[in-house]
């Protein structure tokens, strides 16, 4: 244990040995002199005191770290496959800290005593104020209970009185239909059981009633199962019978035609060939006149024929294979352009109608339909539809006759394409 003098001590620390003298003294540490000595224990209790009066008597603890360093190689391939060295270095560091010589043990923590909650002082004027609510609640209960009692004695009464009037109601009735179909025996005396009975005329009522009604059920059943009888029955012998065969109507005599249609009278047509018998007598006697054949240009222009090989014109064989298409050509021209006979047909007309579909059904072409109805102040398109009346009436103008068709008659539809198909042909 070492242990130095006032001065020494001073001198070490740097300060004057009057204020260090008083420091030790005000630490509790008697030292008078410059030349007293001091030991390690008085240096430690002047270093609290110094501690405390300063603030820092609760130093922090001393930590002690050390730090290892290491350093290591490694050789890892990048991405172009060369080796490269990589430098890795590890540092380690460990804190080390002063424990405490003595553990002080924590002081045990007292439980704190839970009062018992004190008991509700009631007042006389409380509990005066609650006897008086019980009071006005049970008054209430109570009077509730006897409206609800009353009540249902009036509706018990009213039951009664209600049963009462129904039986006295059928006893009179019952009483006034044996008064009528025992009228000759109005004077004989009253049986006793009459009244007895009277009380069963209610309940045969209902049974009654109940009978009716099951007999008109049975009776709508019969009817139904009647009806489906007689429905399969009836297509059972459609599918049974045998189909009709449908024969062409024969032509019919073309008649005059009216002024405003689109259609030549037939009878020009007919009257055409009288005119070119005429024409031939002429040529004939213009024939007879002339001496060649040369000099006659209705010769030349005579109207090629199909199969016709000779004669002079392009149409002849020396007119080579140009020549021969093009009188082939002519000649289907010809065919092809010759008036068709007019002939009337049987035309149904839906609700609706298109106007492609309308010159379909009398075999022309749409734009003579479209002319028509330009005719009659309307300008319409080849899909536009057209009502039945307007399309009747088209049809009419066209020369054919117009039925309304009907929507679930497939019969008509079968017949109209018959009749199409031979327009047709």
């Amino acid at each position: 244990m070492s242990s130095t003098t006032v001065a020494e001590f001073a001198s070490e620390l740097q300060k004057p040995t009057d204020l260090l003298l008083e420091q030790l003294k005000a630490a509790g540490v008697a030292k008078a002199a410059p030349g007293d000595a001091l030991t390690d224990t008085d240096k430690q209790q002047l270093l609290s005191y110094l501690q405390s009066a300063h603030g820092t008597h609760s130093a922090a603890r001393k930590k002690i770290t050390l730090t290892r360093k290491s350093t290591s190689e490694i050789k890892q391939a990048d991405a172009t496959g060369k080796a490269r060295t990589i430098q890795v270095e590890v540092r380690k560091k460990r804190t080390f800290i002063k424990r405490d010589d003595e553990v002080v043990a924590p002081e045990p923590v007292e439980a704190p005593v839970v009062a018992a909650p004190a008991a509700p002082v009631i007042d006389e004027a409380e509990l005066a104020r609650r006897e008086e609510e019980a009071r006005r609640q049970s008054e209430l209960l109570k009077r509730q209970e006897e409206e609800a009692a009353e009540k249902r004695r009036q509706r018990e009464a009213q039951e009664q009185a209600a049963e009462a009037a129904r039986v006295a109601e059928a006893q009179q009735a019952q009483a006034t239909a044996e008064a009528t179909a025992e009228a000759p025996a109005a004077e004989a005396p009253p049986e006793a059981a009459a009244p007895a009975k009277a009380p069963e005329a209610p309940a045969a009522q209902p049974a009654q009633a109940d009978a009716q009604d099951e007999a008109e059920r049975a009776k709508e059943q019969e009817a139904s199962r009647r009806k489906a009888l007689a429905e399969a029955e009836a297509i059972r012998a459609m599918m049974n019978q045998p189909r009709k065969v449908l024969v062409a109507k024969k032509p019919e005599e073309p008649k005059d035609a009216t002024k405003g249609t689109l259609h030549k009278p037939a009878g020009a047509t007919r009257a055409a060939p009288p005119a070119a018998g005429a024409a031939g007598a002429k040529e004939v006697k213009s024939a007879k006149l002339s001496s060649s054949w040369a000099g006659d240009p209705a010769k030349k222009k005579g109207i090629p024929t199909r199969g016709d090989t000779g004669g002079a014109g392009r149409g002849g064989w020396r007119s080579g294979p140009r020549g021969r298409r093009g009188a082939r050509d002519r000649d289907d021209h010809q065919v092809a352009t010759a008036p068709a006979e007019h002939r009337a047909i049987e035309v149904h007309v839906p609700e609706t109608i298109t106007v492609a579909e309308l010159a379909h059904k009398m075999a022309i072409k749409a734009s003579e339909v479209i002319k028509a109805l330009m005719k009659m102040g309307q300008m319409v398109t080849i899909n536009q539809p057209l009502d039945q009346d307007t399309a009747m009436i088209v049809v009419e103008e066209m020369g054919h006759t117009a039925v309304i068709a009907a929507l679930d008659d497939p019969e008509a539809f079968t017949e109209e394409e018959v009749q199409q198909a031979e327009a047709e042909a």
